[in-house]
């Protein structure tokens, strides 16, 4: 996939295990090329969602909250799946999450950790939802 940056502020997730890259567009404009696809330009409060295993884009609008949470060092979860949730918390503690149990990987969780919550702090959020 290809990102141009037309003068904006945004933000791009595309880590090598991610089965989708996310680029949130806060202001400004932004052009994507993905493989095989015409450029598209993303108006700001929109979203592109790049499925990597079908070569698929989807757009949709953004709830600012969770677009910009990272610029807070927030971590914003909207109905993400519990296996989504380990790869950013692996990221953000250099830490490496066993899910021993596979049928929590696809349960999906709503939360804003926004005050500098410890690992342990989060996981007694999310255990406690449960």
């Amino acid at each position: 996939m290809k990102v141009k940056v037309l003068g904006t502020r945004f933000n791009v997730n595309a880590y090598d295990t991610n089965e989708e890259i996310q680029v949130d567009l806060l202001e400004g404009s932004i052009e994507m090329t993905v493989p095989q696809s015409e450029a598209i330009k993303l108006q700001p409060q929109q979203t592109a969602v790049y499925h990597v295993a079908s070569h698929s884009l989807s757009l949709k609008t953004q709830d600012d909250h969770s677009a910009i949470g990272w610029i807070d060092d927030a971590l914003i979860f909207s109905d993400e799946t519990f296996e989504q949730i380990a790869y950013q918390l692996e990221r953000k503690f250099n830490v490496k999450i066993n899910i021993l149990n596979n049928s929590i990987k696809k349960q999906r969780f709503n939360g804003d950790f926004v005050k500098g919550e410890t690992i342990d702090q989060i996981f007694n959020v999310i255990t406690s939802d449960r």
